[in-house]
Protein backbone atom coordinates (compact mmCIF):
# COMPACT_ATOMS: atom_id res chain seq x y z
CA UNK A 1 0.00 0.00 0.00
CA UNK A 2 2.78 2.09 0.89
CA UNK A 3 4.30 1.49 -3.02
CA UNK A 4 0.70 2.54 -3.98
CA UNK A 5 0.26 5.79 -2.01
CA UNK A 6 4.01 6.81 -3.52
CA UNK A 7 3.25 5.92 -6.97
CA UNK A 8 0.08 8.41 -6.48
CA UNK A 9 2.14 11.42 -5.57
CA UNK A 10 4.31 11.38 -8.03
CA UNK A 11 1.55 11.02 -10.35
CA UNK A 12 1.92 7.39 -11.92
CA UNK A 13 -1.65 6.80 -11.30
CA UNK A 14 -1.60 4.10 -13.47
CA UNK A 15 1.08 2.18 -11.05
CA UNK A 16 -0.80 2.93 -8.18
CA UNK A 17 -4.32 1.60 -9.74
CA UNK A 18 -1.97 -1.94 -10.44
CA UNK A 19 -0.82 -1.82 -7.05
CA UNK A 20 -4.38 -1.37 -5.41
CA UNK A 21 -6.18 -3.78 -7.53
CA UNK A 22 -3.36 -6.19 -7.30
CA UNK A 23 -3.75 -5.90 -2.98
CA UNK A 24 -8.09 -6.22 -3.69
CA UNK A 25 -7.13 -9.51 -5.44
CA UNK A 26 -5.65 -10.73 -2.37
CA UNK A 27 -7.66 -8.69 0.31
CA UNK A 28 -10.77 -7.59 -1.41
CA UNK A 29 -12.20 -4.98 1.06
CA UNK A 30 -8.54 -3.60 2.04
CA UNK A 31 -9.97 -0.25 2.77
CA UNK A 32 -6.20 1.74 2.14
CA UNK A 33 -6.91 0.56 -1.45
CA UNK A 34 -10.65 1.16 -1.85
CA UNK A 35 -9.69 4.41 -0.89
CA UNK A 36 -7.10 5.32 -3.37
CA UNK A 37 -8.63 4.05 -6.03
CA UNK A 38 -11.85 6.40 -5.17
CA UNK A 39 -9.37 9.14 -5.29
CA UNK A 40 -7.93 7.99 -8.94
CA UNK A 41 -11.61 7.38 -9.80
CA UNK A 42 -12.38 10.95 -9.13
CA UNK A 43 -9.55 11.90 -11.11
CA UNK A 44 -10.37 9.73 -14.11
CA UNK A 45 -13.78 11.66 -13.68
CA UNK A 46 -15.46 8.64 -12.90
CA UNK A 47 -17.96 9.71 -9.58
CA UNK A 48 -19.82 6.99 -9.61
CA UNK A 49 -17.44 4.45 -9.59
CA UNK A 50 -15.78 6.60 -6.86
CA UNK A 51 -18.43 6.91 -4.65
CA UNK A 52 -18.82 3.49 -4.56
CA UNK A 53 -15.31 2.56 -3.98
CA UNK A 54 -15.42 4.98 -0.78
CA UNK A 55 -18.56 3.86 0.50
CA UNK A 56 -17.16 0.54 0.82
CA UNK A 57 -13.35 2.18 2.11
CA UNK A 58 -15.82 3.61 4.76
CA UNK A 59 -17.53 0.34 5.54
CA UNK A 60 -14.27 -1.02 6.44
CA UNK A 61 -12.55 1.93 8.54
CA UNK A 62 -15.70 4.11 9.59
CA UNK A 63 -12.97 6.43 11.03
CA UNK A 64 -11.40 7.38 7.66
CA UNK A 65 -12.45 11.48 7.84
CA UNK A 66 -10.42 11.89 4.54
CA UNK A 67 -12.24 8.87 3.00
CA UNK A 68 -15.67 10.50 4.38
CA UNK A 69 -14.47 14.06 2.81
CA UNK A 70 -13.30 12.34 -0.60
CA UNK A 71 -16.98 10.23 -0.72
CA UNK A 72 -18.69 13.47 -0.13
CA UNK A 73 -16.52 15.44 -2.76
CA UNK A 74 -17.69 11.87 -5.41
CA UNK A 75 -21.13 13.17 -4.46
CA UNK A 76 -21.19 16.95 -5.19
CA UNK A 77 -19.80 15.78 -8.58
CA UNK A 78 -22.89 13.52 -8.70
CA UNK A 79 -25.65 16.61 -7.90
CA UNK A 80 -26.18 15.00 -4.33
CA UNK A 81 -25.04 17.48 -2.00
CA UNK A 82 -28.13 16.69 0.28
CA UNK A 83 -26.16 13.29 0.66
CA UNK A 84 -22.64 15.33 0.94
CA UNK A 85 -23.40 17.63 3.70
CA UNK A 86 -24.00 15.14 6.38
CA UNK A 87 -20.83 13.35 5.44
CA UNK A 88 -18.80 16.95 5.30
CA UNK A 89 -20.42 18.21 8.35
CA UNK A 90 -19.42 14.97 10.45
CA UNK A 91 -15.55 15.78 9.19
CA UNK A 92 -15.06 19.44 10.25
CA UNK A 93 -16.95 18.40 13.63
CA UNK A 94 -13.81 16.13 14.29
CA UNK A 95 -11.48 18.15 12.19
CA UNK A 96 -12.30 21.72 11.91
CA UNK A 97 -8.70 22.52 11.12
CA UNK A 98 -9.62 20.61 7.10
CA UNK A 99 -9.61 23.29 4.93
CA UNK A 100 -10.08 21.20 1.59
CA UNK A 101 -13.47 19.32 3.69
CA UNK A 102 -14.57 23.28 4.92
CA UNK A 103 -14.29 24.63 1.12
CA UNK A 104 -16.08 21.21 -0.24
CA UNK A 105 -19.22 21.74 2.55
CA UNK A 106 -19.43 25.70 1.25
CA UNK A 107 -20.38 24.09 -2.24
CA UNK A 108 -22.86 21.65 -0.66
CA UNK A 109 -24.74 24.03 1.70
CA UNK A 110 -24.63 27.03 -1.35
CA UNK A 111 -26.02 24.28 -4.00
CA UNK A 112 -28.53 23.67 -1.35
CA UNK A 113 -29.62 26.95 -0.48
CA UNK A 114 -28.06 27.17 2.63
CA UNK A 115 -26.25 30.55 2.53
CA UNK A 116 -25.46 31.03 6.19
CA UNK A 117 -23.88 27.68 6.56
CA UNK A 118 -21.65 27.83 3.18
CA UNK A 119 -20.60 31.54 4.18
CA UNK A 120 -19.42 30.43 7.57
CA UNK A 121 -17.11 27.49 6.13
CA UNK A 122 -15.56 29.25 3.48
CA UNK A 123 -15.17 32.11 6.44
CA UNK A 124 -13.47 28.93 8.27
CA UNK A 125 -11.49 28.05 4.90
CA UNK A 126 -10.02 31.44 5.06
CA UNK A 127 -8.82 31.73 8.21
CA UNK A 128 -7.08 28.10 7.23
CA UNK A 129 -5.77 29.56 4.21
CA UNK A 130 -4.18 32.88 5.52
CA UNK A 131 -2.12 33.37 1.81
CA UNK A 132 -4.21 33.01 -0.04
CA UNK A 133 -7.10 35.61 -1.77
CA UNK A 134 -9.24 32.13 -2.65
CA UNK A 135 -11.58 32.22 0.38
CA UNK A 136 -11.96 36.04 0.91
CA UNK A 137 -12.86 36.31 -2.83
CA UNK A 138 -15.38 33.47 -2.58
CA UNK A 139 -16.84 35.19 0.53
CA UNK A 140 -17.44 38.40 -1.61
CA UNK A 141 -18.98 36.76 -4.53
CA UNK A 142 -21.53 34.86 -2.12
CA UNK A 143 -22.43 37.97 -0.44
CA UNK A 144 -22.58 39.70 -3.56
CA UNK A 145 -24.92 36.85 -4.89
CA UNK A 146 -27.04 37.45 -1.20
CA UNK A 147 -27.21 41.32 -2.13
CA UNK A 148 -25.43 41.95 0.87
CA UNK A 149 -23.32 44.81 -1.01
CA UNK A 150 -20.98 46.09 1.62
CA UNK A 151 -19.94 43.28 3.06
CA UNK A 152 -19.56 41.80 -0.35
CA UNK A 153 -17.16 45.21 -1.06
CA UNK A 154 -15.20 44.75 2.36
CA UNK A 155 -14.66 41.00 1.62
CA UNK A 156 -13.95 41.64 -2.27
CA UNK A 157 -10.91 44.54 -0.82
CA UNK A 158 -9.74 41.81 1.53
CA UNK A 159 -8.96 39.48 -0.94
CA UNK A 160 -7.06 42.44 -3.24
CA UNK A 161 -5.08 43.07 -0.18
CA UNK A 162 -3.75 39.56 -0.06
CA UNK A 163 -3.86 39.30 -4.01
CA UNK A 164 -3.98 42.57 -5.95
CA UNK A 165 -4.79 41.19 -9.33
CA UNK A 166 -7.42 38.46 -8.07
CA UNK A 167 -9.68 38.96 -11.28
CA UNK A 168 -12.44 37.49 -9.15
CA UNK A 169 -12.65 39.84 -6.41
CA UNK A 170 -11.70 42.55 -8.80
CA UNK A 171 -14.92 41.64 -11.18
CA UNK A 172 -17.03 41.45 -7.51
CA UNK A 173 -15.93 44.92 -6.57
CA UNK A 174 -17.86 46.23 -10.22
CA UNK A 175 -20.70 44.14 -9.75
CA UNK A 176 -21.36 45.55 -6.60
CA UNK A 177 -20.26 48.93 -7.70
CA UNK A 178 -22.72 48.68 -10.73
CA UNK A 179 -25.55 47.55 -8.13
CA UNK A 180 -24.70 50.45 -5.68
CA UNK A 181 -25.94 52.79 -8.53
CA UNK A 182 -21.72 54.05 -8.89
CA UNK A 183 -21.56 52.62 -12.89
CA UNK A 184 -18.26 54.85 -13.45
CA UNK A 185 -16.30 53.93 -10.56
CA UNK A 186 -17.66 50.20 -12.15
CA UNK A 187 -16.46 51.04 -15.39
CA UNK A 188 -13.06 51.77 -13.83
CA UNK A 189 -12.83 48.92 -11.95
CA UNK A 190 -13.43 46.32 -14.34
CA UNK A 191 -11.18 47.91 -16.57
CA UNK A 192 -8.69 47.62 -14.57
CA UNK A 193 -9.67 43.77 -14.41
CA UNK A 194 -9.46 43.23 -18.38
CA UNK A 195 -6.15 44.75 -18.09
CA UNK A 196 -5.04 41.51 -17.04
CA UNK A 197 -5.01 37.38 -18.66
CA UNK A 198 -8.48 36.53 -17.54
CA UNK A 199 -9.94 33.21 -18.20
CA UNK A 200 -12.64 33.35 -20.86
CA UNK A 201 -15.84 33.23 -18.51
CA UNK A 202 -14.42 35.65 -16.18
CA UNK A 203 -13.73 38.08 -18.96
CA UNK A 204 -17.24 37.65 -20.26
CA UNK A 205 -18.47 38.62 -16.66
CA UNK A 206 -16.53 40.93 -16.77
CA UNK A 207 -17.53 42.88 -19.85
CA UNK A 208 -21.30 41.76 -19.26
CA UNK A 209 -21.07 44.05 -16.27
CA UNK A 210 -19.05 46.67 -18.31
CA UNK A 211 -22.30 46.80 -20.31
CA UNK A 212 -24.71 47.02 -17.32
CA UNK A 213 -22.61 49.64 -16.23
CA UNK A 214 -23.02 51.66 -19.34
CA UNK A 215 -26.81 50.68 -19.39
CA UNK A 216 -27.24 52.15 -16.22
CA UNK A 217 -25.60 55.42 -17.46
CA UNK A 218 -28.09 55.53 -20.51
CA UNK A 219 -25.29 54.81 -23.44
CA UNK A 220 -27.46 52.49 -25.02
CA UNK A 221 -25.51 51.59 -28.27
CA UNK A 222 -22.17 51.35 -26.25
CA UNK A 223 -24.13 48.99 -23.72
CA UNK A 224 -25.41 47.13 -26.53
CA UNK A 225 -21.94 46.57 -28.36
CA UNK A 226 -20.25 45.85 -24.96
CA UNK A 227 -23.07 42.78 -24.23
CA UNK A 228 -22.87 41.38 -27.84
CA UNK A 229 -18.98 41.17 -27.46
CA UNK A 230 -19.51 39.64 -24.11
CA UNK A 231 -21.09 37.39 -25.84
CA UNK A 232 -18.66 36.51 -28.40
CA UNK A 233 -16.31 35.87 -25.63
CA UNK A 234 -18.53 33.45 -24.22
CA UNK A 235 -19.26 31.95 -27.58
CA UNK A 236 -15.54 31.49 -28.71
CA UNK A 237 -14.79 29.89 -25.18
CA UNK A 238 -17.73 27.06 -25.47
CA UNK A 239 -17.03 26.07 -29.56
CA UNK A 240 -18.97 24.54 -31.81
CA UNK A 241 -22.53 23.17 -30.12
CA UNK A 242 -23.91 20.03 -31.83
CA UNK A 243 -27.76 20.70 -32.47
CA UNK A 244 -29.62 17.64 -30.64
CA UNK A 245 -33.04 18.08 -32.46
CA UNK A 246 -34.89 17.75 -29.35
CA UNK A 247 -37.24 20.16 -29.57
CA UNK A 248 -38.40 19.33 -32.73
CA UNK A 249 -38.51 15.60 -31.71
CA UNK A 250 -40.72 17.01 -28.48
CA UNK A 251 -42.70 19.18 -30.41
CA UNK A 252 -43.81 15.32 -32.96
CA UNK A 253 -44.32 13.63 -30.04
CA UNK A 254 -47.05 16.27 -29.04
CA UNK A 255 -48.54 16.23 -32.10
CA UNK A 256 -49.19 12.88 -32.65
CA UNK A 257 -50.21 12.37 -28.80
CA UNK A 258 -53.46 10.60 -28.15
CA UNK A 259 -54.39 11.51 -24.08
CA UNK A 260 -56.84 8.34 -24.01
CA UNK A 261 -54.58 5.89 -25.01
CA UNK A 262 -51.76 6.58 -22.53
CA UNK A 263 -51.45 4.22 -19.86
CA UNK A 264 -51.32 6.00 -16.19
CA UNK A 265 -48.75 5.75 -13.65
CA UNK A 266 -49.51 3.94 -10.33
CA UNK A 267 -50.32 5.80 -7.50
CA UNK A 268 -47.65 6.30 -4.99
CA UNK A 269 -49.74 8.57 -2.41
CA UNK A 270 -47.49 11.70 -3.31
CA UNK A 271 -49.46 14.73 -4.46
CA UNK A 272 -47.96 15.76 -8.02
CA UNK A 273 -46.05 18.91 -7.95
CA UNK A 274 -46.50 22.26 -9.30
CA UNK A 275 -44.32 22.92 -12.09
CA UNK A 276 -43.63 26.98 -12.50
CA UNK A 277 -42.65 27.00 -16.18
CA UNK A 278 -41.43 29.81 -18.57
CA UNK A 279 -39.27 30.94 -21.20
CA UNK A 280 -35.61 31.90 -19.00
CA UNK A 281 -36.07 35.88 -18.34
CA UNK A 282 -39.80 35.80 -17.85
CA UNK A 283 -40.27 36.28 -14.11
CA UNK A 284 -40.32 32.38 -12.58
CA UNK A 285 -37.83 33.17 -10.19
CA UNK A 286 -40.30 35.62 -8.48
CA UNK A 287 -43.30 33.13 -9.03
CA UNK A 288 -40.82 30.48 -6.92
CA UNK A 289 -39.73 32.98 -4.55
CA UNK A 290 -43.55 34.45 -3.80
CA UNK A 291 -44.82 30.49 -3.41
CA UNK A 292 -41.32 29.79 -1.46
CA UNK A 293 -42.43 32.36 1.29
CA UNK A 294 -45.71 30.51 1.73
CA UNK A 295 -45.46 28.11 4.82
CA UNK A 296 -47.33 24.79 3.11
CA UNK A 297 -44.74 24.96 -0.13
CA UNK A 298 -41.10 23.24 -0.62
CA UNK A 299 -39.90 24.78 -3.65
CA UNK A 300 -36.93 23.45 -5.68
CA UNK A 301 -34.97 26.48 -7.93
CA UNK A 302 -33.76 24.93 -10.95
CA UNK A 303 -32.65 21.66 -10.17
CA UNK A 304 -32.13 18.77 -12.38
CA UNK A 305 -35.38 16.26 -10.62
CA UNK A 306 -36.11 15.15 -14.56
CA UNK A 307 -32.75 13.96 -15.53
CA UNK A 308 -33.63 10.72 -16.38
CA UNK A 309 -36.83 11.62 -18.09
CA UNK A 310 -34.40 13.46 -20.02
CA UNK A 311 -31.89 11.35 -20.80
CA UNK A 312 -33.91 8.39 -21.64
CA UNK A 313 -36.76 10.30 -23.74
CA UNK A 314 -35.49 13.84 -24.82
CA UNK A 315 -31.55 13.02 -25.73
CA UNK A 316 -32.30 10.18 -28.08
CA UNK A 317 -33.88 11.56 -31.13
CA UNK A 318 -36.96 8.23 -30.79
CA UNK A 319 -37.19 8.74 -27.14
CA UNK A 320 -40.31 11.09 -27.19
CA UNK A 321 -42.08 8.01 -28.76
CA UNK A 322 -40.72 5.81 -26.68
CA UNK A 323 -42.26 7.73 -23.97
CA UNK A 324 -45.75 6.65 -25.51
CA UNK A 325 -44.87 2.77 -25.23
CA UNK A 326 -44.17 3.05 -21.62
CA UNK A 327 -46.60 0.75 -19.66
CA UNK A 328 -47.48 1.94 -15.93
CA UNK A 329 -45.02 0.10 -13.86
CA UNK A 330 -41.92 1.83 -15.88
CA UNK A 331 -43.88 5.21 -15.68
CA UNK A 332 -43.80 4.54 -11.48
CA UNK A 333 -39.78 3.91 -11.74
CA UNK A 334 -39.66 7.14 -13.23
CA UNK A 335 -42.03 9.07 -10.85
CA UNK A 336 -39.69 7.13 -8.01
CA UNK A 337 -36.45 8.73 -9.49
CA UNK A 338 -38.39 12.06 -9.61
CA UNK A 339 -38.86 11.85 -6.17
CA UNK A 340 -35.48 10.55 -5.21
CA UNK A 341 -33.67 13.54 -6.81
CA UNK A 342 -36.11 16.09 -5.26
CA UNK A 343 -35.09 14.94 -1.86
CA UNK A 344 -31.40 14.77 -2.65
CA UNK A 345 -31.96 18.54 -2.98
CA UNK A 346 -33.42 19.17 0.42
CA UNK A 347 -36.91 18.31 -0.43
CA UNK A 348 -38.95 16.00 1.81
CA UNK A 349 -41.87 14.32 0.09
CA UNK A 350 -44.72 12.79 2.14
CA UNK A 351 -44.18 15.99 4.44
CA UNK A 352 -47.89 17.67 3.77
CA UNK A 353 -46.46 20.19 1.85
CA UNK A 354 -46.67 21.09 -1.73
CA UNK A 355 -43.54 20.74 -4.18
CA UNK A 356 -43.24 23.93 -6.28
CA UNK A 357 -40.51 22.74 -8.95
CA UNK A 358 -39.25 25.89 -10.68
CA UNK A 359 -37.22 25.26 -13.33
CA UNK A 360 -37.82 27.29 -17.04
CA UNK A 361 -37.43 25.25 -20.35
CA UNK A 362 -39.84 22.56 -18.83
CA UNK A 363 -42.07 24.13 -20.69
CA UNK A 364 -41.56 22.59 -23.46
CA UNK A 365 -41.39 19.04 -21.69
CA UNK A 366 -44.99 19.56 -20.07
CA UNK A 367 -46.11 17.15 -22.66
CA UNK A 368 -43.71 14.73 -21.57
CA UNK A 369 -44.02 16.09 -17.66
CA UNK A 370 -47.94 14.82 -17.78
CA UNK A 371 -46.93 11.21 -18.76
CA UNK A 372 -45.20 10.81 -14.98
CA UNK A 373 -47.95 12.85 -13.35
CA UNK A 374 -51.53 13.72 -15.10
CA UNK A 375 -52.65 15.34 -12.27
CA UNK A 376 -49.84 18.29 -11.89
CA UNK A 377 -50.69 21.63 -12.13
CA UNK A 378 -48.18 24.48 -14.19
CA UNK A 379 -48.15 27.92 -13.65
CA UNK A 380 -46.98 29.22 -17.18
CA UNK A 381 -44.78 32.72 -16.63
CA UNK A 382 -45.28 35.09 -19.68
CA UNK A 383 -43.76 38.55 -19.74
CA UNK A 384 -43.37 40.75 -22.96
CA UNK A 385 -41.38 38.54 -25.26
CA UNK A 386 -39.08 41.43 -26.78
CA UNK A 387 -38.19 42.54 -23.13
CA UNK A 388 -37.72 38.64 -22.85
CA UNK A 389 -35.30 37.93 -25.47
CA UNK A 390 -33.20 41.42 -24.97
CA UNK A 391 -32.99 40.32 -21.13
CA UNK A 392 -31.74 36.72 -22.50
CA UNK A 393 -29.20 38.27 -24.74
CA UNK A 394 -28.08 40.72 -22.08
CA UNK A 395 -27.02 37.89 -19.72
CA UNK A 396 -24.01 35.61 -19.00
CA UNK A 397 -25.40 32.48 -18.22
CA UNK A 398 -24.75 28.86 -17.80
CA UNK A 399 -24.18 27.28 -21.46
CA UNK A 400 -26.74 24.75 -22.07
CA UNK A 401 -28.73 23.04 -24.54
CA UNK A 402 -30.81 26.33 -24.15
CA UNK A 403 -28.63 29.68 -23.56
CA UNK A 404 -26.42 28.64 -26.17
CA UNK A 405 -29.10 30.64 -28.60
CA UNK A 406 -28.83 33.70 -26.55
CA UNK A 407 -25.64 35.01 -28.17
CA UNK A 408 -27.40 37.12 -30.46
CA UNK A 409 -30.78 38.57 -30.98
CA UNK A 410 -31.32 36.86 -33.93
CA UNK A 411 -31.03 32.99 -32.45
CA UNK A 412 -32.44 33.92 -29.34
CA UNK A 413 -35.78 35.16 -31.07
CA UNK A 414 -35.76 32.00 -33.26
CA UNK A 415 -35.63 30.02 -30.15
CA UNK A 416 -38.27 31.55 -28.51
CA UNK A 417 -40.72 31.49 -31.57
CA UNK A 418 -39.75 27.91 -31.38
CA UNK A 419 -40.41 26.66 -28.02
CA UNK A 420 -43.65 29.11 -27.24
CA UNK A 421 -44.82 26.83 -30.53
CA UNK A 422 -44.14 23.74 -28.75
CA UNK A 423 -46.30 24.90 -25.82
CA UNK A 424 -49.13 26.32 -27.78
CA UNK A 425 -49.12 23.09 -29.12
CA UNK A 426 -48.77 21.24 -25.83
CA UNK A 427 -51.98 23.59 -24.54
CA UNK A 428 -53.96 22.34 -27.64
CA UNK A 429 -53.44 18.69 -27.65
CA UNK A 430 -53.48 18.00 -23.48
CA UNK A 431 -56.02 18.30 -21.02
CA UNK A 432 -53.30 19.96 -18.68
CA UNK A 433 -53.73 22.36 -15.63
CA UNK A 434 -52.20 25.54 -16.79
CA UNK A 435 -52.46 29.08 -15.04
CA UNK A 436 -51.21 31.58 -17.50
CA UNK A 437 -49.47 34.64 -15.33
CA UNK A 438 -48.20 37.54 -16.98
CA UNK A 439 -45.22 39.16 -15.23
CA UNK A 440 -46.98 42.92 -16.07
CA UNK A 441 -49.71 41.74 -14.11
CA UNK A 442 -48.10 40.68 -11.40
CA UNK A 443 -45.97 44.07 -11.14
CA UNK A 444 -49.14 45.85 -11.11
CA UNK A 445 -51.55 43.96 -9.01
CA UNK A 446 -49.12 41.39 -6.66
CA UNK A 447 -51.48 40.63 -4.02
CA UNK A 448 -54.73 40.02 -6.46
CA UNK A 449 -52.02 37.79 -9.18
CA UNK A 450 -50.29 36.48 -6.00
CA UNK A 451 -54.10 35.08 -4.63
CA UNK A 452 -54.93 34.03 -7.92
CA UNK A 453 -51.50 31.46 -8.15
CA UNK A 454 -52.24 30.29 -4.25
CA UNK A 455 -55.95 29.55 -5.23
CA UNK A 456 -54.50 27.51 -8.31
CA UNK A 457 -52.34 25.64 -6.25
CA UNK A 458 -54.82 24.84 -3.28
CA UNK A 459 -53.24 27.02 -0.91
CA UNK A 460 -54.57 29.33 1.61
CA UNK A 461 -53.47 32.89 1.62
CA UNK A 462 -50.76 33.92 3.87
CA UNK A 463 -49.80 37.86 3.43
CA UNK A 464 -46.05 36.41 3.75
CA UNK A 465 -45.45 35.82 0.28
CA UNK A 466 -45.65 39.80 -0.63
CA UNK A 467 -42.60 39.70 1.90
CA UNK A 468 -40.29 37.22 -0.08
CA UNK A 469 -37.60 39.77 -0.36
CA UNK A 470 -36.74 39.65 3.20
CA UNK A 471 -35.29 35.86 2.66
CA UNK A 472 -32.90 36.95 -0.21
CA UNK A 473 -29.91 38.18 2.38
CA UNK A 474 -30.10 34.47 3.77
CA UNK A 475 -31.49 32.02 0.53
CA UNK A 476 -29.17 31.73 -2.12
CA UNK A 477 -31.03 32.11 -5.32
CA UNK A 478 -29.18 30.13 -7.89
CA UNK A 479 -30.11 31.90 -10.93
CA UNK A 480 -29.16 35.68 -12.62
CA UNK A 481 -32.35 36.68 -10.80
CA UNK A 482 -30.67 36.80 -7.43
CA UNK A 483 -30.67 40.54 -8.21
CA UNK A 484 -33.94 41.27 -8.36
CA UNK A 485 -35.68 39.03 -5.79
CA UNK A 486 -33.86 40.80 -3.46
CA UNK A 487 -36.55 43.75 -3.04
CA UNK A 488 -39.54 44.35 -3.35
CA UNK A 489 -41.78 43.57 -6.98
CA UNK A 490 -40.48 46.89 -9.09
CA UNK A 491 -41.83 47.97 -12.63
CA UNK A 492 -38.57 49.28 -13.99
CA UNK A 493 -37.83 46.32 -16.41
CA UNK A 494 -41.23 46.45 -18.38
CA UNK A 495 -40.92 47.99 -21.80
CA UNK A 496 -36.47 48.23 -21.14
CA UNK A 497 -36.60 46.89 -25.12
CA UNK A 498 -37.56 49.61 -25.89
CA UNK A 499 -34.63 51.75 -25.10
CA UNK A 500 -32.72 49.17 -27.56
CA UNK A 501 -35.53 49.67 -30.60
CA UNK A 502 -33.21 49.96 -33.13
CA UNK A 503 -31.06 46.93 -32.25
CA UNK A 504 -34.87 45.10 -31.41
CA UNK A 505 -36.28 45.99 -34.89
CA UNK A 506 -34.63 43.65 -37.14
CA UNK A 507 -36.20 40.40 -34.78
CA UNK A 508 -39.57 42.19 -33.86
CA UNK A 509 -41.39 40.03 -37.14
CA UNK A 510 -39.79 36.49 -35.21
CA UNK A 511 -41.75 37.66 -31.97
CA UNK A 512 -44.78 39.48 -33.73
CA UNK A 513 -46.94 36.45 -33.47
CA UNK A 514 -46.71 35.94 -29.64
CA UNK A 515 -46.54 39.56 -28.69
CA UNK A 516 -49.99 39.67 -30.45
CA UNK A 517 -51.22 36.57 -28.76
CA UNK A 518 -50.19 37.47 -25.23
CA UNK A 519 -51.81 40.72 -25.44
CA UNK A 520 -48.63 43.00 -25.96
CA UNK A 521 -49.74 44.98 -29.10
Amino acid sequence: MRRAAERYNRGDLAGAEALCRGLLREAPRQPDALHLLGLLAIRAGHPRDAEALLESALTEAPANQNARRELARAKLLLNKPAQALPLLEEVVGSRPEDAAAQLHLSKAAKLLGRAERALRALKDYGKLTPGSAHGPALCAELLQRLNRLDEALDWANSALAIEPDHPMASIVIGQVLVRMGRPGEALERLNRALDRELPAHHRAIALSWQAHALDAMGRYDEAYAQFAFANDVLRQAVGEWTETGALESIRRHVQRIEPGRLAPPPPDGLPDPLFVVGFPRSGTTLVERLFAAHPSTMVLDERDTLADLHRDFVVPTDGPAALEKLGSEELGRYRAAYWERAAMYGAEPGSGRLLVDKMPMNLVLMGLIHRLFPGARYVLVIRDPRDVCLSCFMQTFDINDATRHFFDLDSTAAYYRQCMSVVSLTREKLPLEILAVRYEDLVADPVGESRRMLDFAGLPWDGRVMEFHRGSREHLTQTPSYKQVSRPIYSSSIGRWRRYASKMKPVLPELDEFVRQFGYE
